[in-house]
């Protein structure tokens, strides 16, 4: 059996993920700084290791290392000396190692959706720090070191973090207006695009990141980069979401 070390566990997609993990007749160990449960209860929890664990804590990359996992699962890595200490920490057993980046290192997008060819133009700090951490970990890989999977999600939401609606704000009346019919007036005259995403997508990401080639580790010569979005362009004149729930978008 695999064991597996997921770091940030409790988090908006360690929720979920880990149970799908358990499920799949994993060994997982849970780390977290241990100040809040998940935001969903799962009878899975129950066969999982919890290790209380600060990841910005001095000796946090070499207690990762530690846990003896094969696969490593990084949701909270946001510094690119965060990411070289546990790389460090990691070289001697070279675990597969899951990172969770973001979309935002292509910055404003010219086209959607965005695929791994697009050119990385990183916005903010958040960002920046985040395409830092990327080409660290290719270089890594490519080195020789330790293999690395970099999964790049959109836009998350969850339990306490409202998803953006097709009206560009958080405002979930909008999806009461599309639900009964009711006009909704949009920004750019509804015709700018979305890229959406969800739970679903990001617990599966994170599964299929690091079981798509089975038990065994990344060949040195193999980077793996991945864009978790929905491949259908969403019109925010909410005609896709209009008709999720039973409507049709219409001119107003």
């Amino acid at each position: 059996m695999s064991r597996v070390a997921v770091i940030g566990a409790t988090g908006h997609v360690g929720t979920y993920l880990v149970p799908r993990l358990v499920r799949a007749g994993y060994d997982v160990v849970a780390a977290s700084r241990g100040e809040r449960e998940p935001y969903t209860p799962a009878a899975e929890w129950r066969a999982v290791e919890r290790v209380r664990l600060d990841r910005e804590a001095a000796d946090a990359a070499e207690r990762i290392a530690a846990l003896g996992a094969d696969v490593v699962i990084d949701m909270i890595c946001f510094t690119p000396e965060s990411a070289q200490q546990l790389v460090d920490a990691l070289r001697p057993t070279r675990p597969l190692l899951v990172h969770c980046g973001t979309i935002w290192v292509h910055g404003a997008a010219l086209r959607v959706p965005i695929t791994e060819d697009e050119p990385r133009t990183a916005f903010g700090d958040y960002g920046v720090a985040k395409a830092e951490i990327e080409q660290l970990l290719l270089r890594e890989t490519l080195a020789g070191g330790v293999p690395s999977v970099i999964l790049h999600p959109g836009h998350i939401t969850g339990p306490g973090w409202p998803v953006i609606t097709p009206a560009g704000n958080l405002d979930p009346s909008t999806w009461h207006k599309l639900a009964h019919g009711e006009p909704l007036p949009l920004p750019d005259l509804g015709l700018g695009g979305k890229e959406r995403r969800n739970l679903l997508v990001s617990k599966q990401s994170g599964e299929q990141g690091m079981v798509k080639r089975g038990n065994r580790h990344l060949a040195t010569s193999d980077v793996e980069e991945h864009r978790f979005i929905l491949s259908l362009q969403v019109d925010i004149q909410g005609e896709g979401v209009a008709a999720s729930l039973g409507d049709q978008g219409r001119d107003t």
